[in-house]
């Protein structure tokens, strides 16, 4: 007879997200490769809402200029800014919540879940970037009393010229300290 004592105390069941759009969030992302040498982030979201809570949905980012719209997609939808030249953190991404589009597809002959796309959320969530502004109330300027006398206007400033970037400068970004975004 053939035994084994195993711990499953600390094993997740697996259970596949419904197709569908679903609230989630990034629980990790690791750096990996892709086959052919390029940088590529593992995704792994879990949906927090609905009838398939506590599912998990993995996705790839690869990070090659071709390819960089599907992690752009994502950041945007988890409310991070991803226009221009910007550090991204990655262990700031955890938690970030976003909506998912979810449809099955067959894999090796195993359906399985894929994230078609990503979206703002439409939740209250803490967790959610609610890109509306709060209302506030503006205060109503005084007159000034007949005795103060009202501050004088200072002339607007004018603008410095932009610099152009010649060709001979050095456009390499990636090595530049000067920029980042929080």
């Amino acid at each position: 007879m053939r035994k084994k004592k195993l711990d499953f105390s600390n094993v997740q069941s697996y259970k596949r997200c419904e197709e569908g759009i679903h609230t989630a969030k990034l629980v990790a992302l690791e750096d990996k490769e892709t086959q052919s040498g390029d940088d590529m982030l593992a995704a792994t979201f879990e949906v927090i809402k609905g009838e398939s809570e506590g599912a998990r949905v993995f996705d790839n980012f690869v990070l090659t200029e071709k390819a960089l719209w599907k992690f752009k997609m994502a950041l945007v939808a988890m409310g991070v800014a991803a226009e221009g030249k910007v550090v991204i953190d990655y262990d700031k991404l955890i938690g970030k919540s976003c909506d998912i589009e979810v449809a099955h597809e067959e894999y090796n002959g195993q359906v399985r879940a894929r994230i078609l796309s990503y979206s703002k959320s439409s939740t209250d969530d803490d967790d959610i970037v609610d890109d509306e502004e709060e209302e506030v109330e503006e205060e109503k300027p005084t007159k000034p009393d007949k005795k103060e006398k009202a501050p004088a206007k200072k002339p607007a400033k004018k603008e410095a010229p932009k610099k152009e970037l010649n060709e001979d400068e050095d456009d390499d970004w990636e090595d530049d300290e000067d920029w980042e975004e929080d």
